[in-house]
């Protein structure tokens, strides 16, 4: 329910307690009245961002490790700490007390996870929301209005919802690099194209799609000549 193991002072405190209820109530109220005592401790209710760490020169209290966690764990995942197997790890190895433990944690996270997971539901989630917000483009498929040519291609990778994909593929390229990242965003003139994978078939689609293009257009100024000329025709005396 905290998502951690108890401290010693904490384990001894709720030992004292279960024995305690369990001599007034039974084996098993005494146990639903412990639990219910670690639902009602304000670690289970809060999110506790106290400063339970050390005290610095300037009279400052750092976060403690299972503060930074639970930080870290809600700013970039929709995990709690002790449900990511990274953050956990590191953790409970007792790597989570200094700024250099908490940048080589989220540098892992950056590195290690961000590419990961299905192509529309990364591991990092918050991160690619904040940019969905920020640039709205996940919208792209409810503002599109040209019906009779959606999904026209018949090619999955050219639709909207691959050009959403592409969209998120240039967010994560550029985070990765993490260098004046909003900047870069909003200028580049770099950007992925969604392909089917296959150059020969792109390339045979797009000939096929160009000589019938061609031939309708022949096709439509022949006609609209013969139409002409007919009416020209019609008009002699």
């Amino acid at each position: 329910m905290l998502g951690r193991y108890p401290n010693n002072e904490e384990q001894e405190k709720y030992l004292t307690f279960l024995k305690r209820s369990i001599k007034m109530g039974g084996k098993l109220d005494g146990l639903k009245t412990t639990i219910k005592a670690m639902f009602l401790s304000p670690e289970s209710i809060y999110r506790m961002e106290f400063g339970l760490g050390e005290v610095d020169e300037h009279g400052r209290r750092h976060l403690s490790p299972d503060e930074l966690a639970h930080a870290i764990a809600y700013a970039l995942t929709d995990h709690r700490p002790d449900n990511h197997p990274l953050i956990r790890e590191t953790l409970q190895k007792g790597k989570l007390k200094t700024k250099e433990d908490v940048t080589r944690l989220v540098r892992q996270l950056l590195d290690e996870q961000l590419l990961t997971g299905h192509w529309d539901r990364k591991d990092l989630p918050r991160i690619g929301r904040f940019f969905e917000e920020f640039f709205g483009f996940h919208r792209a498929g409810t503002v599109f209005k040209d019906n009779d040519r959606r999904g026209a291609e018949k090619i999955n990778q050219w639709n909207t919802t691959m050009l959403i994909h592409d969209a998120r593929m240039l967010i994560e390229h550029v985070l990765k690099k993490d260098k004046d990242v909003i900047g870069e965003l909003l200028t580049t003139n770099e950007y992925f194209i969604a392909h089917p994978g296959d150059n020969e078939y792109a390339r045979e689609h797009y000939e096929k799609r160009s000589r019938r293009d061609l031939w309708i257009r022949a096709y439509v100024e022949a006609r609209v000549e013969l139409q002409q000329e007919s009416d020209q025709a019609g008009f002699q005396f």
